[in-house]
């Protein structure tokens, strides 16, 4: 498959960090990243096609499609009301090693918002580091030392 010049127009556009004006959701828009990638065989040939300095934003996005439905289903630009996970929540979320615990981090995610205020992309980090250094324990065990603690890092 290969995208038209329209899609690649609207995809440009909604990969703009500077602009409030998205049309794309971020899966489209990894979707249509992952076409573009395996056209030109690289992250980097694709970042360049953009004019990004490197293939960092690229991968971000090409790592959600590896995440769950139930996941993928709360994505949304900059965290909205009805997307409860921006992409770079949703990128840390998917270096978790499997579904169950991507599941897991996306309800933290929710259910901090329920307790008065969101959850930041820092405290998310935390977690997930906290995890691989305890793997006894469990991802909302981890969750809740990190969020009663303020360990931050």
């Amino acid at each position: 498959m290969t995208l038209t010049p329209s899609e690649k127009a609207e995809l440009a556009q909604s990969i703009n960090v500077h602009t409030k004006s998205r049309p794309l959701d971020p899966i489209v828009v990894a979707e249509r990243l992952r076409i573009l990638v395996n056209e030109s065989g690289s992250a980097q040939a694709v970042a360049r096609m953009f004019g990004l300095k490197n293939d960092t934003m690229i991968r971000r996005f090409l790592s959600i499609l590896a995440l769950p439905d139930t996941v993928r289903a709360l994505i949304g630009w900059g965290g909205t009301r009805e997307h409860k996970i921006g992409v770079d929540m949703a990128y840390r979320i998917s270096t978790l090693s499997n579904d169950a615990e991507m599941n897991s981090m996306a309800k933290i995610i929710i259910n901090s918002e329920v307790r008065g205020r969101p959850i930041t992309k820092k405290e998310v980090q935390s977690i997930i580091a906290f995890r691989r250094k305890n793997p006894e324990l469990g991802l909302e065990d981890c969750a809740a030392k990190i969020l009663k603690s303020g360990q931050v890092g």
